[in-house]
């Protein structure tokens, strides 16, 4: 029997790295995919960079971007060893 967090763990094991990837791997809503990013983030099952939601304090730059304008990024997930 699967299950989203089985299907989301298993497209990470098969080489999925952005949660959009494993959205389209998984056929699992977006959001879905998040929920299970993050339970398994806390789990320790994976490891995910956090994803700033916006400039630091003391100016753009320091996300990497380059300007904040830009969006967010897709970040890079990763079984954990």
């Amino acid at each position: 029997m699967s299950s989203p967090l089985r299907d989301v763990l298993s497209a990470i094991e098969a080489g999925g790295t952005t949660r959009p990837e494993i959205a389209r791997r998984t056929g699992l809503d977006p959001v879905v995919v998040d929920g299970a990013v993050e339970y398994l983030v806390r789990a320790g099952l994976v490891a995910s960079p956090t994803l700033r939601s916006g400039c630091p304090s003391e100016g753009c730059g320091d996300c990497g971007t380059g300007c904040a304008s830009a969006g967010p990024v897709d970040v890079q997930i990763a079984r954990r060893v």
